[in-house]
């Protein structure tokens, strides 16, 4: 199992009216001051849409009991550290679903009759917010309550939630973990697939430098089985803020370097991992990252790796040494594995179309194989990156081709 600059903590606050839940979310907040007249504007906020996949999905509430849930947020890679954040808690509520039924749905049509009841149903809810999973349940920043009440249309009080300083610092972190009490009035399954928040960036210091090999171990939970840990081995590759890591499985991970913290995550169809790798010291660094599976049951978990930079050393250069790709035909098997010399230690290889040519498909060791089809006719062009392992700071070699496929 696999395991991306994220900013996410935010204050999650779900509902059901009439029989309708008001689950709570996400906090992360901060305001930005009015400063007059003639004075420098301060930095617009940006509407950001986190999505969830799946960490809150069909979790049952009984009436009357408090229901409490852990899970991390994260935010995408791209974004610089942020100095204020705001949930909006009416536009996460779309967001909800009750028993299967989108709320703003649910309302519509009378949520109390739709589940044979007349009262008016709520939901009250609090939030603590940290780092650690372990302990965000006792030890975290609170937040709350927050309830909901429906009569004619959702009542949410309050509205909005901003988040202190100590809580941006958690968030400018990488790793934001949530815990959520919701005590409801009634029974029933609530899902939750994305927050609405409003976040004013600020600007990054230079990036440190992060380019070598790091070993070290990791450990990560796992919710649907038994953790699971090991020994890890990472080759980073930086250009400037840009930078890209390839583990021991030859899975890359890419995003940004914003002072001594690199923000990185991986998407491939089963499986999404964000978070950060931060620097302890020139030769030492401690990554936290959150997996989550993207279809049920949506496992997921927390990991935490302690590195080490392997020491300098003398690296042959790094050559490409394949000559022109072949040439493919319709309906013909076709095979191109790029070749390379010198290096140190493992050498990883992509041959990538800059447009995916049809029937043929880049595996894991950069072979890029198939059959082309019909559609495939014409030329087409290939990127080849190669990476390898040396200590001095993983070099990395790319050359373009073009193929031509004919018929």
């Amino acid at each position: 199992m696999t395991r991306h600059r994220s900013l996410s903590a935010s204050l999650l606050t779900t509902s059901i009216q009439g029989a309708s839940i008001l689950a709570a979310c996400c906090l992360i907040g901060g305001c930005s001051g009015d400063d007059g007249p003639g004075q420098p504007q301060d930095p617009q906020p940006q509407r950001v849409v986190a999505e969830l996949e799946g960490a809150v999905a069909d979790v049952q509430l009984a009436a009357g009991v408090t229901s409490t849930l852990v899970f991390t947020l994260q935010l995408p890679p791209d974004l610089a550290p942020v100095t204020a954040a705001e949930i909006d808690v009416a536009a996460t509520l779309d967001h909800v679903q009750v028993d299967g039924v989108p709320l703003w749905r649910l309302i519509a049509r009378k949520a109390a009759r739709l589940f044979g009841g007349d009262e008016d149903l709520g939901a009250t809810a609090f939030i603590r917010v940290g780092d650690d999973p372990a302990t965000v349940c006792e030890a975290g920043i609170l937040y709350g309550p927050f309830t909901v009440s429906h009569g004619t249309s959702l009542v949410v009080d309050p509205e909005t939630a901003a988040a202190d300083g100590p809580t941006l610092q958690i968030i400018n972190s990488g790793t934001t973990v949530l815990c959520l009490s919701v005590t409801a009035n009634i029974d029933a399954e609530f899902s939750v697939d994305a927050v609405a928040m409003d976040l004013v960036e600020g600007e990054c210091d230079a990036p440190a430098d992060f380019a070598g090999t790091w070993t070290g171990t990791y450990q990560c939970g796992n919710s649907c089985g038994e953790p699971f840990s090991g020994d890890v081995t990472l080759t980073v590759t930086q250009d400037g803020d840009e930078a890209s890591y390839v583990d021991q499985s030859g899975d890359t991970y890419t995003g940004r370097i914003c002072g001594d913290t690199f923000h990185f995550e991986r998407i491939d169809g089963d499986e999404i991992e964000r978070g950060t790798m931060t620097l302890d010291g020139p030769g030492s660094a401690t990554k936290r990252s959150t997996w989550r599976g993207t279809s049920p049951p949506h496992c997921s978990g927390d990991c935490v790796d302690v590195l080490t930079r392997a020491d300098p050393g003398d690296c042959p250069p790094l050559v490409i040494t394949s000559g022109q790709p072949p040439n493919g035909r319709v309906g013909q098997p076709y095979y191109f594995e790029p070749a390379t010399s010198g290096g140190q230690g493992s050498v990883s290889r992509w041959a990538i179309p800059t447009v995916a040519i049809p029937g043929l498909e880049t595996l894991s060791s950069g072979v890029l194989t198939g059959t082309p089809t019909a559609e495939a006719v014409g030329s087409w062009e290939v990127h080849v990156t190669v990476y390898d392992s040396c200590p001095e700071g993983a070099q990395t070699v790319n050359r373009d081709y073009t193929i031509v496929i004919t018929e």
